[in-house]
Protein backbone atom coordinates (compact mmCIF):
# COMPACT_ATOMS: atom_id res chain seq x y z
CA UNK A 1 0.00 0.00 0.00
CA UNK A 2 2.74 2.20 0.81
CA UNK A 3 4.44 1.94 -2.32
CA UNK A 4 1.33 2.56 -4.25
CA UNK A 5 0.78 5.74 -2.51
CA UNK A 6 4.53 6.60 -3.30
CA UNK A 7 3.37 6.34 -7.23
CA UNK A 8 0.55 8.18 -6.10
CA UNK A 9 1.79 10.87 -4.92
CA UNK A 10 4.61 11.41 -7.98
CA UNK A 11 1.53 11.27 -10.14
CA UNK A 12 2.77 7.33 -11.64
CA UNK A 13 -0.83 6.63 -11.67
CA UNK A 14 -0.96 3.56 -13.60
CA UNK A 15 2.31 1.72 -11.72
CA UNK A 16 0.16 2.64 -8.58
CA UNK A 17 -3.21 1.12 -10.17
CA UNK A 18 -1.58 -1.53 -11.37
CA UNK A 19 0.16 -2.88 -8.36
CA UNK A 20 -3.43 -2.14 -6.46
CA UNK A 21 -4.59 -4.05 -8.65
CA UNK A 22 -2.19 -7.27 -7.95
CA UNK A 23 -2.84 -6.32 -3.73
CA UNK A 24 -6.78 -6.86 -4.62
CA UNK A 25 -6.88 -9.87 -6.32
CA UNK A 26 -4.71 -11.04 -3.45
CA UNK A 27 -6.89 -9.66 -0.84
CA UNK A 28 -10.27 -9.14 -2.65
CA UNK A 29 -12.18 -8.62 0.65
CA UNK A 30 -10.01 -5.69 1.92
CA UNK A 31 -11.30 -2.37 1.88
CA UNK A 32 -8.50 -0.24 2.40
CA UNK A 33 -7.03 -1.28 -0.92
CA UNK A 34 -10.12 -1.26 -3.15
CA UNK A 35 -10.42 2.47 -1.76
CA UNK A 36 -7.25 3.38 -2.59
CA UNK A 37 -7.71 1.98 -6.08
CA UNK A 38 -11.38 3.52 -6.51
CA UNK A 39 -9.50 7.03 -5.48
CA UNK A 40 -6.62 6.04 -7.87
CA UNK A 41 -8.85 5.37 -10.78
CA UNK A 42 -10.18 8.50 -10.01
CA UNK A 43 -7.01 10.72 -9.92
CA UNK A 44 -5.85 8.84 -13.47
CA UNK A 45 -9.49 9.62 -15.20
CA UNK A 46 -10.47 5.88 -14.86
CA UNK A 47 -14.32 7.05 -14.09
CA UNK A 48 -15.99 3.62 -14.85
CA UNK A 49 -13.51 1.11 -13.32
CA UNK A 50 -13.72 3.58 -10.33
CA UNK A 51 -17.61 4.12 -10.17
CA UNK A 52 -17.60 -0.54 -10.44
CA UNK A 53 -15.09 -0.65 -7.38
CA UNK A 54 -16.68 2.02 -5.55
CA UNK A 55 -20.19 0.03 -6.28
CA UNK A 56 -18.93 -3.05 -5.01
CA UNK A 57 -18.34 -1.64 -2.09
CA UNK A 58 -21.25 -0.41 -1.11
CA UNK A 59 -22.68 -3.91 -1.90
CA UNK A 60 -20.45 -6.24 -0.10
CA UNK A 61 -19.88 -3.60 3.12
CA UNK A 62 -22.94 -1.63 3.18
CA UNK A 63 -23.83 2.17 2.59
CA UNK A 64 -20.16 4.26 3.99
CA UNK A 65 -20.43 7.83 3.59
CA UNK A 66 -16.77 7.39 2.22
CA UNK A 67 -18.36 4.57 -0.58
CA UNK A 68 -20.98 7.09 -1.17
CA UNK A 69 -18.31 9.75 -1.76
CA UNK A 70 -16.48 7.79 -4.28
CA UNK A 71 -19.27 6.65 -5.88
CA UNK A 72 -20.83 10.79 -6.55
CA UNK A 73 -16.61 11.30 -7.73
CA UNK A 74 -16.89 8.73 -10.46
CA UNK A 75 -20.16 9.64 -11.37
CA UNK A 76 -19.31 13.60 -11.44
CA UNK A 77 -16.36 12.55 -13.27
CA UNK A 78 -18.73 10.63 -16.17
CA UNK A 79 -20.96 13.73 -16.53
CA UNK A 80 -23.54 12.03 -14.86
CA UNK A 81 -24.60 15.08 -12.51
CA UNK A 82 -28.09 13.82 -11.76
CA UNK A 83 -26.87 10.57 -10.09
CA UNK A 84 -23.68 12.22 -8.57
CA UNK A 85 -26.34 14.46 -6.95
CA UNK A 86 -27.90 11.62 -5.35
CA UNK A 87 -24.97 9.86 -4.25
CA UNK A 88 -23.29 13.23 -2.58
CA UNK A 89 -26.61 13.64 -0.54
CA UNK A 90 -26.42 9.62 0.13
CA UNK A 91 -23.02 10.44 1.69
CA UNK A 92 -24.02 13.55 3.64
CA UNK A 93 -27.18 11.44 5.29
Amino acid sequence: MLEAKIYRLKKERPQAINLLKELRSRSPFNTQVASALAETCILAGQYSEALSISQDLLKDNGSSAFYEYLKGRSELGLKWYCKSKISFAEALR
